[in-house]
């Protein structure tokens, strides 16, 4: 069965969960030295929660064939719902970012109305007790001010306090994907190969304060290849039931199709060590049964391994494991930064190229960079770690795992809390190699709303040692934002995930007193995951430079697409 799909809830709303199942390909991991029979292929699965459009699990197999859980979320749906609360810690655990990803500086822009401009009111139709300006409307000097609600600090951040991570989105469509004979007769989307669900949101008019009433779509697709692939769509619809006279329903096309801003991302925080593998890299439910029995003595002191007071009769014993992206290794293909400003984390309109940096031009004079200066570039620097082609990773044979360590950049990088940049996306050219960020977009302006779609380079490798779990990032975004969860606060969040491993059943387990379930569970904390996030540009609005790439009229639509590659070496 490739697609899975329960009901949550029916109450006050349908929620759903959307698991999408594929049996990988014999050649599915172009990165693996391992060879995979047809009849034993591993799976892989996607859990889709309908609420926020979010990625709760990704399972796939590690380089022992163990399956892996290896995005950071909640078991328990609900949790996400306890996430939205104002004063909860938020993370925004695999959930789909919109209106805008990032910020918009002090929640505030503005935006002529295209639609205005393009439809005057012929004078003849307006009725002459009408109490409407339009002449202002149809203006093409005259500019709308909008004002965000704020989110974050001075700003409107993800969307607003209510943004689509915090929506209940809806299914349009799910499917099974085509078979390989099946595949020539089918075109672009229609091509897929493997299980799919589409989300479908409607953004009215004022919603957080946005303009225009954006339909969004977001489609997740598990191919065979070890491929998750997002894809983003987005574009301004009038309400056709409110239609009325001709002049409410003019009024009503001006609101529905006022020119916006749109900039999505999906925001999961990965860890490829797997979030319920426990340290020990032997895997197996015995000797942690083992390990458990031997420590029954200290449990009341041990912060590792803990009994559950609610289990008590039953005899499962809690083991914690502590999640951390330290022993990871990562590559990035460009090494442009957008500067932020110094008080104010904004764009400042600039672009670094990080060899020529220095601390002072990325933190304030009185900042404590200690001996930083000569390597505050290294540290945020990973296009040097390698130079790999998006042709290399489809190829076939073993490949050698590459990247830069991210620990050291943990624990160096000024501020406490890692890595929290926005790195610039070179246009790809036609021979496959890169341009110059700066010149495409600050000078030539040539990124619009649509981004490098349908173009989807290779832009950034993830890789743990540990599992051998490899995940390489195309995406058609001019942008990626890599966050390292410096804000995550275990304490805020609730239950998180867990499973049962060893032991025996309840009734068994009152027949065997030596016999006891273990019940793994996984730690969130400072450093737990990693954030890969393609975005536009953040506050693009407020540079005219930049604008274009967000500015998304009532005649376009906006696209996007972010493929996640997997494999196991």
């Amino acid at each position: 069965m490739p697609i899975k799909t329960t009901i949550l809830a029916t109450e006050p709303v349908l929620v759903q969960q959307h698991e999408l199942i594929v049996t990988l390909d014999a050649k599915a991991d172009a990165n693996t030295s391992k060879s995979i029979s047809a009849s034993s292929r591993p799976e892989m699965s996607a859990r889709i929660l309908t609420y926020g459009a979010t990625l709760t699990h990704l399972i796939c197999p590690d380089q022992h064939g163990k399956a892996q859980d290896i995005v950071l979320g909640f078991d328990d749906w609900k949790e996400y719902l306890t996430q939205a609360h104002s004063r909860a810690l938020n993370p925004y655990f695999g959930s789909t970012i919109g209106r805008t990803a990032s910020r918009v500086a002090h929640g505030s822009f503005t935006l002529a109305n295209k639609y205005a401009v393009d439809h005057p009111m012929p004078k003849e139709q307006v009725p002459l007790d009408a109490c409407i300006d339009y002449p202002d409307s149809s203006d093409p000097n005259h500019a709308d001010k909008h004002t965000l609600q704020i989110s974050n600090g001075l700003d409107c951040h993800h969307g607003g306090p209510i943004g689509f991570d915090k929506k209940h989105w809806s299914t349009i469509e799910t499917g099974a994907g085509l078979e390989d004979g099946d595949l020539s007769n089918a075109s672009g989307l229609a091509q897929r190969r493997g299980p799919f669900v589409r989300l479908q949101l409607i953004s009215c008019h004022g919603d957080n304060g946005y303009p225009g009433r954006l339909k969004s779509i977001v489609e997740y697709h598990l191919d065979p290849r070890g491929e998750l692939c997002v894809n983003f769509e987005a574009s301004l619809v009038a309400d056709e039931t409110k239609c009325g006279e001709i002049l409410l329903n003019r009024e009503r096309l001006e609101t529905d199709l006022h020119s916006t801003i749109v900039s999505m991302t999906n925001h999961t925080y990965w860890n490829l060590d797997g979030v319920l593998n426990l340290p020990d890299d032997s895997g197996s439910p015995l000797h942690v049964l083992e390990h458990t029995q031997t420590t029954r003595d200290a449990e009341e002191t041990n912060e590792y391994v803990r009994r559950d007071a609610k289990f008590q009769d039953q005899e499962v014993t809690i083991v914690n494991n502590s999640c951390t992206i330290r022993n990871h290794l990562l590559w990035l293909r460009d090494s442009k930064i957008i500067e932020l400003g110094k008080v104010h984390p904004i764009p400042t309109g600039r672009i670094l190229d990080l060899p020529s940096m220095r601390a002072k031009d990325h933190y304030p004079p009185n900042h404590d960079t200690g001996s930083m200066g000569e390597s505050l570039e290294s540290l945020l620097n990973f296009s040097t770690a390698s130079d790999m082609t998006s042709q290399q990773v489809h190829s076939s044979g073993p490949r050698s795992p590459f990247g830069k360590l991210l620990g050291p950049g943990l624990d160096l990088i000024p501020g406490g809390y890692g890595y929290d940049h926005v790195y610039a996306l070179d246009r790809p050219t036609s021979a496959g190699t890169s341009s110059n960020a700066a010149t495409n977009v600050a000078k030539d302006m040539k990124v619009g709303i649509q981004g490098y779609y349908p173009e989807t380079p290779h832009v950034a490798m993830l890789f743990s040692p540990r599992s051998g779990i490899r995940l390489d990032v195309f995406t058609s975004e001019p942008a990626i934002v890599l966050y390292a969860a410096g804000y995550v606060d275990g304490s805020k969040l609730g239950s998180t995930k867990s499973k049962l491993v060893g032991g025996s059943s309840p009734s068994k387990q009152q027949q065997s007193s030596q016999q006891r379930a273990i019940k793994l569970e996984a730690s969130f904390d400072k450093f737990s995951g990693l954030c890969l996030e393609p975005v536009r540009y953040p506050d693009a609005i407020h540079h005219p430079s930049w604008a274009s790439m967000v500015t998304l009229h009532y005649d376009q639509t906006y696209r996007q697409q972010t493929i996640y590659k997997l494999g196991a070496q």
